[in-house]
């Protein structure tokens, strides 16, 4: 017996020009389609009475004024309780509306494309939306949202492109996917603390919004949730999300600055992809993943802050792992990367951070202290100049300077055979050694403070010239 249906009867009834169906058991009705379409004003009454029986009028049916151009306004009773899916829907006729408190739900489609709609007065006892409610309304210009209802509901202003205003309740907790998507009109929203979670594609297209601020009550916040709005230039997001989905800022043109909270681990793919006016912008350490074309386009860029120290080759290891066409279209060449001082070496050497023509250290960022290599020693023997230090493995940079050349202009040239050869040892992750130096001098005086090397340095009985050939030939190949 339950499982019988509560409608006895299946064809409706016309009272008054209305058509009805009855539930003879709950004395209740429901008003229906007229097969020849209401016109100009309709008033629907709380009650009739039908076969000697009164029935009270507690819901709008499905479809019961669908498409229907020629009806004009429609006035609820305060026993309605119900507008069932597209009850409204296409009604263009309609400018305005006054939905009774005692109405609790309203079905998917309720007022879709009623383009002539511009104010409607919601319930106060309105528990839910359903999906697409008042898509499509035009001309929709403001709209109040009872304190009783706690979700905003999938695409349930879709494309209101005259919503100029909305309040949302601090009863809300959800805005779901496509809420406002397409309210041209809407330039600033103020989301309430209630607020946990922005579906995808939220306000996706709002042409004119400025600026928003999301509550530290939000915790996700979907795809797309602001694609395309083209005026938004700041927005204040949360420190209590984790992540920053694929395209929630594409395109967003006007957005000059944005600051991602520590929170934040992962940014998705085209996440801030031709965000052309973004000139600098801040990656956190908790970051552990870029997505593909998460910074593409994004022209205006001259300053991109990344704070990880470790960059990862493969994704979910340690470090921040980020796709090679991350910067897809954006100009590297006028973007000052500023990094750890202690990763510098380590972003030169990994895409696509090796792409940046300038990687500086990050001011304040603490250089690590590196250990130094010791002062090497110059020695000369075998025709040989040696160089050896107390650090290992470490190469030497030497110069050698000659006292002689010069340009002479006299008819006669004494030469004062004097070198100074000077040398520092260098080696990876050390810091380089002090600088050791060495003269030496072509004489055959053995006195003064210089080290003395015999004059004839090539043997042959005499001190000339060929003394200072042949030791500057010893001083080339030295090692």
């Amino acid at each position: 017996m339950s499982l019988l249906p509560l409608v006895a009867n299946a064809d409706a009834v016309k009272i008054s020009g209305i058509y009805y169906n009855l539930n003879y058991i709950e004395k209740t009705a429901e008003v229906t389609t007229n097969p020849n379409q209401y016109k100009g004003m309709i008033e629907i009454p709380s009650s009739f009475t039908y076969g000697g029986m009164v029935y009270t009028v507690t819901s709008i049916g499905d479809h019961a004024f669908y498409n229907n151009s020629n009806v004009t306004s429609v006035t609820l009773p305060n026993t309605i309780t119900k507008l069932e899916g597209s009850a409204f829907y296409g009604c263009v006729g309609l400018t305005n509306m006054i939905i009774p408190n005692s109405v609790t739900e309203m079905g998917d489609l309720a007022f879709y494309n009623c383009r002539g709609l511009t104010s409607i007065k919601i319930s106060n006892n309105l528990t839910k939306f359903g999906v697409n409610t008042f898509g499509v309304c035009l001309n929709l210009t403001s709209v109040n949202i009872p304190t009783s209802v706690t979700s905003i509901g999938e695409s349930t202003f879709h494309n209101c492109r005259s919503l100029a205003s909305v309040i949302i309740p601090d009863n809300v907790t959800t805005i779901e996917r496509n809420a406002f998507g397409a309210c041209h009109s809407l330039t600033s929203i103020t989301i309430p603390n209630s607020v946990t979670s922005i579906g995808n594609s939220a306000f996706s297209s709002c042409i004119g919004l400025t600026s928003i601020t999301i509550p530290n009550s939000v915790t996700s916040i979907g795809s797309d949730a602001f694609a395309h709005c083209t005026a938004l230039s700041s927005i204040t997001l949360p420190e209590t999300i984790s992540n920053i989905e694929d395209w929630t800022f594409w395109e967003c043109t006007s957005l000059n600055k944005i600051v991602i909270p520590n929170s934040v681990t992962g940014i998705g793919h085209y996440a801030f992809s031709s965000c052309t006016s973004l000139s600098s912008i801040t990656i956190p350490n908790s970051v552990t993943q870029i997505g593909g074309n998460a910074f593409g386009n994004c022209m205006g860029l001259t300053d991109f802050y990344c704070e990880a120290e470790t960059l990862a080759s493969w994704m979910g290891r340690d470090g921040l792992y980020v796709y090679t066409n991350a910067f897809e279209e954006t100009n590297l060449d006028n973007i000052i990367l500023h990094v750890p001082a202690s990763s510098i070496d380590l972003y030169r050497s990994k895409l696509p951070w090796s792409k940046f023509k300038d990687i500086v250290a990050i001011e304040g960022s603490v250089v690590p202290e590196l250990p130094k290599c010791a002062t090497p020693e110059i020695k000369f023997s075998n025709d040989n100049f040696t160089f050896s230090c107390a650090t290992q493995g470490v190469e030497f940079v030497s110069v050698v300077t000659v006292s002689d050349a010069k340009k002479y202009y006299d008819a006669k040239i004494k030469l004062a055979q004097t070198y100074k050869i000077s040398v520092y040892a260098t080696k990876n992750g050390y810091e380089r050694s002090d600088i050791a130096t060495k003269e030496i001098v072509i004489t055959n005086d053995n006195t003064g403070s210089a080290e003395i090397l015999s004059g004839d340095v090539n043997g042959d009985g005499v001190v000339n010239v060929a003394d200072h050939v042949k030791l500057s030939d010893i001083i080339k190949n030295s090692k």
